[in-house]
């Protein structure tokens, strides 16, 4: 009732909720690094490398609950001071970034599914874990060398031996 005494009309929202069945559940054990000493963040990722869901490992094992589904790709870093989220380097404070790692393959959920993975964290260089998928800046395709002068000579209707380097 607003000040004029006026009443609104009722008004009826009803809200849908998803059941258990619809979800997927996703378990990481983790290994290759001193996962049950240290605070691991597991980040589940869409294909556009954005953050989808978010958690910490407990004892070496990572658990995401109620996963729509879908195809994900995941990163883990590890949290070295616990703040929560990923720090890049300090170079005043003599600081590295905290390490980052990528699950090196896409992981599809489905409804009704427990899905469960190990992950050694170590097994491959960090420089090769980022699927190509997810990469933004996608490594060249070998490059082709031009020989010009070998164009040149077919314009003007000259042969042109390739590998002496030699008009006819």
């Amino acid at each position: 009732m607003d000040i004029y005494g006026l009443v609104s009309k009722p008004y009826k929202q009803g809200i849908k909720v998803k059941t258990l069945e619809e979800y997927s559940t996703l378990v990481f054990n983790i290994s290759g690094v001193d996962a049950v000493d240290s605070t691991i963040v597991v980040q589940m990722l869409n294909s556009s490398d954005a953050v989808i869901k978010e958690t910490r490992a407990k004892g070496g094992t990572a658990k995401l609950n109620y996963v729509i589904p879908g195809k994900y790709f995941f990163r883990a870093y590890i949290d070295a001071n616990g703040n929560g989220k990923w720090d890049t380097g300090n170079y005043d404070a003599d600081c590295q970034a905290e390490a980052v790692y990528y699950y090196p393959k896409e992981i599809e959920c489905k409804e009704k599914w427990d899905v469960t993975e190990s992950w050694n964290l170590t097994s491959t260089p960090r420089f090769r874990q980022k699927p190509l998928t997810i990469t933004k800046q996608k490594p060249d395709k070998a490059k082709q060398l031009k020989n010009r002068n070998v164009e040149r000579a077919k314009q003007l209707g000259i042969e042109y031996l390739k590998t002496k380097g030699i008009r006819l």
